[in-house]
């Protein structure tokens, strides 16, 4: 809960640091309006990746992945010297951070006992609600008195603080062998989710027709990955006969 707190709650405190930020980097509003829409498109396309790794290479490494990174990015993210620095820290750190959100979820399913795992995961959506909403309401005043810079010092700096707890209470969840890495899955799932949040973006028209056109891609190939990343997507058919399984 720890590691999904601080990985969430300094996402909309942007919003009130931007003029700031505006100032000190010498950059125009448009350009700035990146800082917040690159992370969020990018983390939304990459939350089913993270999910697969998780069962492929155990929920729990990709969490402390996920966390090491965006504490370490957000320190970065507090040093930037222009808007672009400042927008590809920033996107490393909140990625990473989205990588907390299904893994965390993963690890409370292993955790926990069936009878609690209502509570469990109920906590967790209180945290995940929670956390943008506190910096959106202490976002201006953790500003004034910290600066933008300092705010991101100390979310590298609780990231980094909670990680050895992380590694300590965390227990590491079996890998699971009987799945596949499903690339084409991911690329065309990418697009169409990617699309949905990238018109949301400046010129959004550049976005327009590849959400329908990774949906159908991601519906309509045929992948080795069992189970395919995509629901809908078709595993290839193994050709049988009365005796089983060609060779």
């Amino acid at each position: 809960m720890l590691g999904v707190f601080v990985s969430g709650w300094p996402a909309v405190i942007l919003v009130a640091a931007l003029p700031e930020i505006g100032d000190n980097l010498h950059a125009s509003r448009s350009t700035l309006s990146w800082v917040l829409s690159l992370p969020m498109l990018i983390g939304a396309v990459m939350l089913p990746t993270f999910g697969r790794l998780g069962d492929l290479k155990g929920q729990r490494r990709v969490f402390l992945i996920g966390l090491t990174v965006c504490g370490t990015a957000a320190i970065l993210t507090s040093l930037s010297w222009n808007a672009a620095s400042l927008i590809t820290f920033r996107t490393i750190s909140q990625t990473a951070g989205f990588a907390t959100a299904p893994t965390a979820v993963a690890l409370i399913m292993e955790t926990f006992p069936l009878d609690a795992r209502p509570r469990a995961l109920g906590m967790w959506a209180f945290v995940s609600a929670a956390a943008p909403a506190l910096g959106l309401a202490f976002g201006g005043p953790m500003v004034e008195l910290l600066s933008w810079r300092g705010v991101f010092i100390v979310q590298g700096a609780l990231a980094l603080l909670f990680l050895p707890l992380c590694l300590r209470w965390l227990d590491e969840t079996k890998r699971r062998s009987n799945i596949g890495f499903d690339i084409a899955g991911g690329i065309t799932l990418m697009l169409a989710t990617g699309s949905v949040f990238g018109l949301a973006l400046p010129r959004p028209r550049r976005f327009m027709g590849l959400d329908a056109t990774g949906g159908t891609l991601s519906s309509r190939c045929r992948t080795n990955a069992r189970p395919p990343l995509h629901p809908n997507r078709k595993a290839r058919q193994v050709p049988t006969s009365a005796h089983g399984p060609s060779r």
